[in-house]
Protein backbone atom coordinates (compact mmCIF):
# COMPACT_ATOMS: atom_id res chain seq x y z
CA UNK A 1 0.00 0.00 0.00
CA UNK A 2 3.06 2.11 0.77
CA UNK A 3 4.01 1.90 -2.75
CA UNK A 4 0.60 2.86 -4.46
CA UNK A 5 1.26 6.51 -2.27
CA UNK A 6 4.67 6.97 -3.44
CA UNK A 7 3.84 6.09 -7.02
CA UNK A 8 0.63 8.85 -7.09
CA UNK A 9 2.84 11.34 -5.08
CA UNK A 10 5.34 10.88 -8.09
CA UNK A 11 2.83 11.50 -10.62
CA UNK A 12 1.79 14.31 -9.03
CA UNK A 13 5.31 15.82 -8.84
CA UNK A 14 5.83 14.49 -12.29
CA UNK A 15 2.30 16.70 -13.44
CA UNK A 16 3.36 19.35 -11.38
CA UNK A 17 6.88 20.08 -12.94
CA UNK A 18 5.06 19.59 -16.28
CA UNK A 19 2.61 22.40 -15.59
CA UNK A 20 5.33 24.69 -14.29
CA UNK A 21 7.02 23.81 -17.33
CA UNK A 22 4.52 24.96 -19.72
CA UNK A 23 4.06 28.10 -17.65
CA UNK A 24 7.70 29.15 -18.10
CA UNK A 25 8.12 28.09 -21.66
CA UNK A 26 9.42 30.06 -23.55
CA UNK A 27 10.69 33.07 -21.29
CA UNK A 28 8.98 35.67 -20.81
CA UNK A 29 8.80 38.99 -18.69
CA UNK A 30 7.48 39.44 -15.37
CA UNK A 31 5.85 41.91 -15.37
CA UNK A 32 5.62 43.39 -18.62
CA UNK A 33 8.79 45.28 -19.37
CA UNK A 34 8.36 49.20 -19.23
CA UNK A 35 8.43 50.43 -23.37
CA UNK A 36 10.50 53.33 -24.60
CA UNK A 37 9.83 56.05 -27.09
CA UNK A 38 10.89 54.57 -30.13
CA UNK A 39 10.01 55.73 -33.97
CA UNK A 40 10.55 54.68 -37.28
CA UNK A 41 10.08 56.85 -39.77
CA UNK A 42 7.24 55.56 -42.74
CA UNK A 43 9.04 51.73 -42.49
CA UNK A 44 10.52 49.83 -40.05
CA UNK A 45 13.29 49.09 -43.20
CA UNK A 46 14.44 52.86 -42.39
CA UNK A 47 16.46 53.71 -39.63
CA UNK A 48 14.78 54.91 -36.62
CA UNK A 49 15.63 56.76 -32.98
CA UNK A 50 14.83 55.55 -29.29
CA UNK A 51 14.49 57.98 -27.24
CA UNK A 52 15.64 57.12 -23.31
CA UNK A 53 15.44 58.82 -19.84
CA UNK A 54 18.04 57.16 -18.20
CA UNK A 55 21.10 54.61 -18.73
CA UNK A 56 20.47 51.55 -18.39
CA UNK A 57 20.06 47.91 -20.30
CA UNK A 58 17.15 48.29 -23.24
CA UNK A 59 15.65 44.88 -25.08
CA UNK A 60 14.66 45.18 -28.86
CA UNK A 61 11.04 43.09 -29.81
CA UNK A 62 10.44 42.30 -32.96
CA UNK A 63 7.00 41.00 -33.89
CA UNK A 64 5.98 38.77 -37.13
CA UNK A 65 8.33 36.74 -38.38
CA UNK A 66 11.80 36.46 -36.35
CA UNK A 67 15.07 34.63 -37.49
CA UNK A 68 18.41 36.79 -39.24
CA UNK A 69 17.20 39.69 -38.77
CA UNK A 70 19.30 42.06 -36.69
CA UNK A 71 19.38 45.83 -35.27
CA UNK A 72 22.21 48.29 -34.77
CA UNK A 73 22.17 50.96 -32.40
CA UNK A 74 24.30 54.02 -32.03
CA UNK A 75 24.46 57.25 -30.16
CA UNK A 76 23.80 60.55 -31.42
CA UNK A 77 27.43 60.76 -32.27
CA UNK A 78 27.10 58.05 -34.98
CA UNK A 79 29.36 55.72 -32.25
CA UNK A 80 27.79 51.83 -32.62
CA UNK A 81 26.81 50.31 -29.04
CA UNK A 82 26.82 47.01 -28.96
CA UNK A 83 23.73 44.57 -29.29
CA UNK A 84 23.60 40.92 -28.03
CA UNK A 85 21.38 38.69 -28.95
CA UNK A 86 19.57 36.87 -26.39
CA UNK A 87 21.12 33.47 -25.43
CA UNK A 88 17.18 32.20 -24.66
CA UNK A 89 13.82 32.52 -26.56
CA UNK A 90 12.22 35.19 -24.45
CA UNK A 91 8.34 36.08 -26.11
CA UNK A 92 6.12 38.97 -25.00
CA UNK A 93 2.61 39.51 -25.05
CA UNK A 94 1.96 42.92 -25.12
CA UNK A 95 -1.91 42.30 -24.44
CA UNK A 96 -3.87 39.87 -22.59
CA UNK A 97 -5.40 38.41 -25.68
CA UNK A 98 -2.09 37.60 -27.37
CA UNK A 99 -2.41 39.46 -29.99
CA UNK A 100 0.66 40.93 -30.29
CA UNK A 101 3.38 38.81 -29.77
CA UNK A 102 7.03 39.90 -29.87
CA UNK A 103 9.88 37.78 -29.62
CA UNK A 104 13.70 39.51 -27.80
CA UNK A 105 16.09 40.02 -30.84
CA UNK A 106 18.81 42.05 -29.06
CA UNK A 107 19.61 43.69 -25.32
CA UNK A 108 21.82 46.88 -25.95
CA UNK A 109 23.25 49.10 -22.73
CA UNK A 110 22.59 52.69 -23.05
CA UNK A 111 25.31 54.39 -21.41
CA UNK A 112 23.41 57.88 -20.91
CA UNK A 113 19.78 59.02 -21.15
CA UNK A 114 19.13 60.43 -24.67
CA UNK A 115 18.78 59.67 -28.38
CA UNK A 116 20.00 56.74 -29.91
CA UNK A 117 19.58 55.51 -33.92
CA UNK A 118 18.01 52.39 -34.40
CA UNK A 119 18.04 50.43 -37.55
CA UNK A 120 16.75 47.02 -38.21
CA UNK A 121 17.48 44.40 -41.48
CA UNK A 122 14.27 42.89 -41.83
CA UNK A 123 13.03 40.45 -45.05
CA UNK A 124 9.82 42.90 -45.48
CA UNK A 125 7.36 39.93 -43.70
CA UNK A 126 3.66 41.12 -43.21
CA UNK A 127 3.32 42.25 -39.75
CA UNK A 128 6.91 43.25 -39.01
CA UNK A 129 7.31 45.57 -36.11
CA UNK A 130 9.94 46.36 -33.26
CA UNK A 131 9.55 47.62 -29.76
CA UNK A 132 12.22 48.97 -27.72
CA UNK A 133 11.23 48.40 -23.45
CA UNK A 134 13.91 48.16 -20.39
CA UNK A 135 15.42 45.08 -20.33
CA UNK A 136 12.99 42.49 -18.50
CA UNK A 137 13.07 40.37 -15.70
CA UNK A 138 12.70 36.92 -16.54
CA UNK A 139 13.06 35.52 -12.82
CA UNK A 140 10.06 34.05 -12.65
CA UNK A 141 9.51 32.08 -15.88
CA UNK A 142 13.31 31.51 -15.85
CA UNK A 143 12.54 29.78 -11.94
CA UNK A 144 9.30 27.71 -13.00
CA UNK A 145 11.78 26.13 -15.82
CA UNK A 146 14.17 25.17 -13.67
CA UNK A 147 12.04 24.00 -10.57
CA UNK A 148 9.50 22.50 -13.01
CA UNK A 149 12.84 20.35 -14.88
CA UNK A 150 13.51 19.34 -11.15
CA UNK A 151 9.99 18.09 -10.55
CA UNK A 152 9.43 16.05 -13.77
CA UNK A 153 13.18 14.53 -13.06
CA UNK A 154 12.48 13.99 -9.07
CA UNK A 155 8.52 12.81 -10.05
CA UNK A 156 9.92 10.12 -12.29
CA UNK A 157 12.43 9.11 -10.29
CA UNK A 158 9.90 8.49 -7.37
CA UNK A 159 7.65 6.41 -9.61
CA UNK A 160 10.54 4.30 -11.03
CA UNK A 161 11.74 3.43 -7.29
CA UNK A 162 8.41 3.09 -6.20
CA UNK A 163 7.60 0.87 -9.00
CA UNK A 164 10.63 -1.05 -8.78
CA UNK A 165 10.09 -2.01 -5.11
CA UNK A 166 6.57 -2.77 -5.61
CA UNK A 167 7.48 -5.51 -7.60
CA UNK A 168 10.28 -6.81 -5.90
CA UNK A 169 8.06 -7.05 -2.46
CA UNK A 170 5.58 -8.62 -5.07
CA UNK A 171 7.52 -11.24 -6.59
Amino acid sequence: MRSRAWIAAGIVVTVLGLVALAFGYPLSPRPDPAPVEVSFPGSYAKPGVIRVTKPGAYAIWQAGRTGGDRCRVSTESGAQVRVDEPGLTVRWHVDEDAVDLYTQVGEFDAPAAGTYGISCTIDDAPGTAFSVTEAPSTGLSFAALIGGSVAVVLGAAVVVVASVRRRRSAG
